[in-house]
């Protein structure tokens, strides 16, 4: 007596279904992503009416993520737009990528209400950057689960970037400025230096004594011709994840055993780093009422859900983004003003006559000038203009990327889209 059900296979059934087996797989498969495959094919029959770029964009991109050097892809993509139309469309490896140029198909796509929000679905795979726990920080926060994060701590840090706390953290970024000044007065005068570099350390250390209360000193790299500590981290463990995200060959040789890669090592360092400095401000205690510090905004933001204060574990990667978003943008901006400004003599001298007329700048009349306040910025129109047009024909994030489920129709003068999720759509602006 048998209890349950029992059946035979003969084996000629068994042979028909293993050699079928594979078949059946595939048809489960493309019967699962059918809507997907679909979508991809639609909007690539849509997008084929728009042009090619010109010279080997296609190439030089997938050969850059292959090797990791993600944050050098827009660069082709920036030498292939000039001179070429306002739309362009290309693959890069399995994405459909439209570079938009156009001013006015620009402002349309950015004022479009159905694309509101950015989405940055390569946010997701930098987790792993900012947390050992994988938590989302408020960029990489996506989909209705995860909306209350991004709206938290928006809403949250908001106040620090007001005029009011502005004002106060101006003193250590001056102070930040002030100790630069030395150094490099202390360097040969014929010396060559990467301002870049230097831009970028001075907006590490400003951002860590105004926003933290924390001295990274990372200028004092200069003074040994070296690149700062956190600046290497932050940027070997970007190529890293760059690696594992568009090489997925690369991703599997990291899981055999064996020593680490200098870019695990650069990850685990900056969790370390930020770690460190989240155990330091808990240290502090409680922040002040009056304190407006950036620091002090994130420690007093809560869940939404709970109405306690975020936990370390989602706490953590709200602070390790602001370091790694927050230097190279505005470092970079920096050293392309004062590259323009070197370009252009009338222009310094109108810069100089005016930090003069208000006691800035040493001249013979004065030769031991004040040090400025933040109540200069205001008076320094001139310089402020400088510093916008330098912004306007030097744009360092030029780029905003949009997610978009279906393409309705495209040309070169018109660019309909609709929904936030599916293929990624790269809105570029190009001088």
């Amino acid at each position: 007596m048998h209890i349950g059900a029992s059946f035979c296979i003969y084996p000629a059934t068994a042979a028909l279904l293993k050699s079928c087996l594979p078949l059946i797989l595939l048809t489960l498969l493309l019967a699962w992503r059918a809507n997907a495959v679909a979508d991809w094919i639609r909007a690539a029959w849509i997008l084929r009416k728009l042009d090619r770029p010109p010279g080997n964009v296609v190439y030089s991109g997938v050969r850059r993520l292959l090797t990791g050097k993600r944050l050098r892809v827009m660069q082709a993509v920036n030498e292939s737009v000039v001179g070429g139309s306002g739309v362009f469309y290309y693959n890069l490896l399995w994405g459909h990528m439209v570079v938009v140029s156009e001013p006015r198909i620009v402002a349309e796509l950015l004022h479009n209400t159905s694309l509101a929000k950015p989405t940055q679905p390569v946010m997701v795979h930098f987790r792993q950057l900012m947390s050992p726990h994988g938590r989302a920080d408020f960029l990489s926060a996506e989909g209705d689960s995860e909306d209350w994060l991004w709206r938290t701590v928006r809403r949250g840090v908001a106040p620090a970037f007001a005029p009011r706390s502005l004002r106060a953290a101006y003193p250590k970024v001056a102070q930040v400025g002030a100790r630069l000044t030395e150094i490099l007065q202390s360097r040969p005068q014929h010396e060559a230096i990467d301002m870049c570099n230097v831009c970028m350390c001075e907006t590490i250390d400003a951002l860590g004594l105004a926003g933290f209360n924390k001295a990274f000193n990372s200028i004092e790299a200069i003074t040994l011709g070296k690149q700062a500590d956190l600046l290497h981290v932050i940027f070997t463990a970007n190529e890293e994840v760059a690696r594992g995200l568009y090489n997925p060959a690369y991703k599997l040789l990291q899981m055999l055993p064996g020593p680490r890669s200098a870019g695990q090592l650069c990850i685990r360092r900056f969790h370390t780093i930020m770690q460190d400095l989240l155990q330091e401000l808990k240290a502090r205690g409680p922040p002040a009422d009056d304190d407006d510090s950036l620091a002090a905004h994130l420690l007093r933001i809560r869940d939404p859900g709970t109405g306690q204060l975020l936990s370390d574990e989602w706490l953590l990667p709200q602070i390790s983004v602001m370091f790694w978003a927050g230097f190279d943008t505005t470092g970079n901006t920096m050293a392309w003003t004062l590259y323009c400004i070197s370009q252009h003599p009338e222009v310094q001298k109108k810069i100089a006559d005016e930090l003069g007329e208000h006691g800035l700048l040493a001249v013979p009349d004065q030769p031991l000038p004040r040090s400025p306040d933040y109540a200069d910025l205001d008076k320094l129109t001139y310089l402020t203009c400088v510093i916008k047009e330098a912004m306007r024909v030097h744009t360092v994030r030029c780029q905003s990327q949009k997610s978009t489920l279906n393409v309705v129709t495209a040309s070169c003068d018109t660019l309909q889209l609709s929904t936030t999720t599916g293929h990624l759509v790269s809105l570029q602006v190009c001088q």
